[in-house]
């Protein structure tokens, strides 16, 4: 019996082997390929990763130092409709969901630090016989949109939408806030280059609708939605990453204008034709983008790597083969992972070395008398004070309060001075509370 065996299994490997070779041969530069991917694939995640936290943390300093400067008697910083489009700016990471007027789950709690951007699980409060709720979020794709010599098109184009909505919409442009994508937290997590546009609506469910019109009783199906945030309703979010791809206006591809306007126009149902927002799908199109960068940055390495392979498949008549498909993401996947792996064991002990090495050195021993002045060191005071230092004389006349008594520079000053001035722990603390989480960094129920 085991002899029949044996001969079973060298005939089928004899007969075999030819269609191995086969496959290994049409195969080979798809696992290479693959393979040199997942080692890309894997460095741009921790560092999206790395920066999304940086992100965090910046713009988190940043709105704590805009805090300092409110003035009495006038909305703060954060609050105020201002140039160039005279709408909410969204710039603290901590509170985007309720300038938008949302709301999370009382048992919400976020796990990661990109969650705090999360566009799922949001909520509005339910208000009866209203229509259908829309926001929308425009992304720049310039730091500062609308200043410079040289405008950007797209942002000229959404002024240009607003002053339309002043002109003929009921709510002009009250429906719009703005971020700015580069290095933004949002934008980062999110996986969103602009511009772009995020369309937030109340898509009313059935039980929506007859909890506004018909009781609910004890033997009445709860929805999950009614059953977590009783009395609110699910928001959907879409992305449109602009320019649009396909033409709006049959025969004619329209400005960035017209796009925008058949977007975001109140009796547009363009909307409806998109699917909700994909967290995987952005994975996957800032993962394209960043292999067609490397592609444009290497021609001769990878750039060669991609087109040959491309032209091997073609050769053989498999481009579309998704068997091939699988094997490239089997082996992309493998390498991406141990890369992620190698790149964190590499960081913790580089930082191991790094703290065992200011253990024992003589001068960090000594550094504790460089820390008499916390100030000197917290990030949001050194922000404060280059803003104080580059302020002219006009500008400072504008913080005086409006009874032309109290200057707020004043105030800050006197702040600044302080030995005990500390953002550190209220910076953190507001994460994460924003988080869901108490000081220890364990989940807390919201009230």
């Amino acid at each position: 019996m085991l002899g029949y065996l044996r001969y079973c299994w060298r005939c089928l490997a004899c007969r075999s082997k030819p269609w191995l070779q086969l496959m290994l041969a049409c195969s080979a530069c798809t696992i290479l390929l693959g393979l040199v991917e997942g080692v890309l694939l894997g460095q741009w995640v921790l560092k999206v990763s790395h920066d999304t936290t940086a992100f965090l943390l910046q713009d988190s300093v940043t709105a704590q130092a805009y805090d300092l400067f409110s003035t009495p008697g006038r909305p703060g910083y954060l609050d105020a409709r201002m140039r160039p489009y005279y709408i909410q700016r969204l710039l603290n990471p901590t509170d985007w969901t309720s300038r938008l007027g949302l709301e999370r789950p009382r048992n919400w709690n976020a796990n990661r630090l990109d969650q705090l951007a999360s566009l799922k699980d949001l909520y509005r409060w339910r208000r009866r016989q209203a229509q259908p709720w829309h926001h929308w979020i425009y992304a720049s794709a310039q730091p500062e949109p609308m200043r410079g010599q040289v405008i950007d098109e797209w942002d000229a184009a959404f002024n240009q939408l607003l002053q339309y909505r002043d002109r003929h919409e009921y709510f002009g442009r009250a429906d719009f806030n703005y971020v700015a994508c580069p290095n933004n937290f949002l934008c980062s997590a999110w996986r969103v280059k602009g511009p772009a546009l995020l369309h937030f609506t109340t898509e009313t469910l059935p039980q929506a609708e007859a909890a506004n019109n018909v009781p609910i009783t004890v033997d009445k199906p709860k929805s999950k939605s009614d059953s977590s945030m009783p009395r609110h309703d699910p928001v959907t979010v879409r992305l449109w990453e602009l320019p649009l791809h396909d033409p709006v206006i049959p025969g004619v591809f329209p400005s960035y204008l017209e796009q925008l306007l058949s977007i975001t126009s109140s009796n547009s149902s363009l909307w409806t034709s998109k699917e909700p927002y994909s967290e995987t799908t952005q994975f996957f199109r800032r993962a394209k983008d960043m292999y067609q960068t490397v592609a444009k940055a290497y021609p001769r390495t990878y750039g060669a790597l991609v087109n040959f392979e491309k032209y091997w498949l073609e050769l053989f008549g498999l481009e579309d083969s998704r068997e091939l498909g699988v094997v490239q993401l089997v082996s992309t996947t493998l390498t991406a992972v141990l890369t992620m792996l190698s790149l964190q064991a590499w960081s913790k002990l580089a930082r191991l070395v790094g703290e065992i090495h200011l253990a024992n050195s003589k001068k960090d021993a000594d550094s504790s008398q460089l820390v008499t002045k916390p100030v000197d060191n917290d990030p949001v005071a050194r922000m404060a004070r280059s803003f104080l230092d580059n302020l002219d004389e006009k500008q400072a006349r504008s913080f005086k309060s409006p009874d032309g008594g109290t200057n707020v520079l004043d105030k800050v000053r006197a702040t600044l001075n302080e030995k005990e001035f500390n953002s550190k722990d209220e910076i953190l603390g507001r994460i994460m509370d924003a988080m869901g989480k108490d000081a220890d960094g364990k989940d807390k129920i919201r009230q």
